[in-house]
């Protein structure tokens, strides 16, 4: 049985978020297939509800061994902590909003605090670990501490070489962390194996590494869990998301665009999660639901799911969990990158074109079989490559038991 510690930034609980979801999905792959997992969750921000009793029993229960790291931040220099207030001041994003290439980002680890590093080789010195296994390039900092013999994995989530220009192009104020193509690439190079979440960003991190690590893809996977199939008109339609920039952006530009299109006044638009606190001044038939407690009963409710995602990197979750309940879906084509869709309807360039065929079934009511048809044999197709792939990453993993006694992580 092998000793997996992971170095996160990112809870596992609650499960408000499509990365805290992807985490949690992929560690309990691994526990299932005999892996010992030990969650040692970063506060990069100090952040108290990262520490609500609720919460850390909750991880506590999910994981072999678990621990919260709070951040040192007094530690960190004057130059970081300068280069964080520039990079988050209205004095930057104003003119990096109107398209100036501007020259300062993030240094690759800014965010990994000293005490963090020191805290991985006192965890890598104290018990036998057979890997660690980091979530996100700006921590990758903390493998310079684990000894050569056990196994470095990084876990990249996302491209974030130069992130804020891909989210100014999509209209979005850049935020969190973005890099240079070269200091992304100097911390990928830290590990023996990276993890893509989709073949495309695979590729792109294959070329720039050029062999000095081995790259693969692990996708996220959703339970099967289809829903009895809707034949009628779209009378409900359903979007979800976190309160994260980019989430907030697609909602409002998708509920800006709503306004202007009298044939979708007739229908319901509900919106869940916690990017509904950021909402204002919604259209009158657009609900806000707030955190969903049951996924089961929000897909129930509506007819078709509705992804309008303007820019971003990664995988999106909530599409990939819409198609596990084999929900009618319509999706920008950044909401389903990375996903092998073979429908137009699935991947519209712009969420003008996406309204424009919302606006089409309104209006003709056309019956929503063929699009429930076209989401189940889509998550089909989808979950048996993704099967393959969690498969292979478990199997890594359990060829490194130790030959020695491996005592337990307390």
């Amino acid at each position: 049985m092998s000793n997996v510690l992971v170095i996160s930034p990112t809870p596992t609980y609650p499960q408000l978020s499509g990365n805290r979801k992807r985490i949690h999905e992929m560690l309990t792959v691994l526990q299932n297939r005999g892996c010992r997992i030990h969650f040692r969750l970063l506060n990069i921000g100090n952040s108290p509800s990262l520490e609500a009793p609720d919460c850390l029993a909750a991880m506590s229960a999910q994981w072999d061994s678990f621990e919260i790291v709070p951040a040192d931040l007094a530690s960190q220099s004057l130059a970081i902590k300068a280069r964080r207030r520039i990079l988050k001041s209205n004095l930057y994003r104003k003119p990096a909003q109107c398209g100036l290439r501007l020259p300062l980002q993030f240094r690759l680890d800014d965010l990994c605090c000293d005490n963090f590093v020191e805290y991985t080789a006192e965890q890598c010195r104290k018990q036998t670990i057979d890997a660690v296994l980091v979530e996100y390039v700006y921590l990758s900092r903390v493998l310079e501490a684990v000894p050569g013999n056990i196994i470095k994995v990084l876990d990249t989530h996302d491209v974030f070489a130069d992130r804020h220009q891909r989210l100014i192009r999509g209209g979005v104020q850049p935020s969190f962390f973005t890099t240079t193509p070269a200091e992304e690439t100097r911390g990928l190079s830290r590990a023996d194996v990276v993890i893509a979440i989709q073949e495309h960003e695979r590729e792109y991190f294959a070329r720039n590494l050029n062999g000095s690590a081995e790259v693969i893809t692990v996708s996220h996977t959703e339970p099967h869990r289809f829903l009895p199939t809707r034949v009628g008109p779209v009378k409900t339609v359903g979007l979800l998301g976190s309160d994260n920039d980019i989430n907030l952006a697609s909602v409002r530009q998708f509920c800006e665009d709503v306004r202007g299109r009298g044939a979708l006044s007739t229908i319901k638009i509900l919106v869940g999660g916690t990017v509904c606190a950021r909402l204002v001044d919604v259209p009158e038939n657009v609900e806000l639901l707030g955190i969903v407690e049951s996924l089961e009963d929000f897909y129930k409710s509506i007819d078709m799911f509705i992804n309008p995602m303007i820019t971003g990197t990664g995988l999106k979750i909530k599409t990939v969990e819409s198609l596990s309940y084999g929900i009618p879906l319509l999706s920008t084509a950044t909401g389903t990158e990375g996903i092998d869709v073979e429908q137009k309807f699935h991947h519209f360039p712009r969420i003008s074109d996406l309204l424009d065929h919302l606006c089409d079934l309104v209006v003709c009511g056309t019956s929503l079989e063929p699009y429930a048809d076209a989401s189940r044999s889509c998550f089909n197709r989808y979950t048996h490559k993704v099967h393959s792939q969690m498969s292979d990453l478990a199997e890594r993993f359990a060829k490194l038991d130790s030959a020695s006694c491996i005592s337990p992580i307390v």
